[in-house]
């Protein structure tokens, strides 16, 4: 049973966590990892590209325009199917963009991390911004050499958007939650073996 003192100090905080950072249906429903590819590159490297759809609208877009900076996450996991067991992550790699506007420049500052390390770009309108986060084209994840023949395996891909920075009246109070603002479901690619990546 939950304390009157609690219950007093609880509803408050659901409250305005739900009108900074939305229903959770209202922010992942829509969101989805899509044309997920799996190839391998000439030197050997299994490349992963995928689009995400809707990458920002509504408020987080208006939010970016008034120069609050979010962090645009996307987690790519090698997997290997295991028979009657759980399947087995075999790596794991980030790719993020980190988009901020200069209201004074009106220009947005694109930083870009990844497996080759932090580059930035600066683009000059929204649409230049969502073209370039909305995908991940061709990262490598891994050296062909690590699959092995007669085994099966996959690429997972999800997509988070955070808030680079919270308010400082907020770090306090909200420290306990997950400022979450897209939190897309994984997406799976196809099957494939060793041999068959191209």
């Amino acid at each position: 049973m939950i304390s009157t003192r609690l219950r007093f100090w609880l509803l408050p905080l659901v409250l305005i966590h739900l009108f900074l950072f939305g229903v959770k249906a209202g922010w992942t429903e829509d969101e989805r990892i899509s044309a997920l590819t799996v190839e391998m590159d000439p030197q050997g490297e299994i490349l992963v590209s995928a689009r995400l759809i809707q990458a920002i609208q509504g408020r987080v877009a208006n939010d970016i325009q008034h120069g609050i900076p979010k962090d645009l996450f996307y987690y790519v996991l090698l997997m290997k199917r295991q028979e009657a067991w759980f399947d087995e992550e075999l790596l794991d790699k980030t790719i993020k963009y980190s988009v901020q506007y200069d209201v004074l420049k009106k220009l947005y500052r694109v930083y870009i991390r990844d497996e080759k390390g932090v580059s930035d770009r600066l683009v000059e309108n929204f649409q230049e911004v969502l073209d370039l986060i909305s995908k991940i084209d061709n990262a490598r994840i891994a050296d062909i050499k690590i699959l092995k023949p007669k085994e099966t395996y996959y690429v997972r891909v999800k997509a988070q958007m955070k808030v680079s920075r919270l308010p400082f009246y907020l770090k306090y109070v909200l420290f306990f939650i997950p400022v979450l603002e897209l939190d897309t479901p994984w997406a799976d690619s196809a099957p494939f073996y060793a041999g068959t990546v191209r």
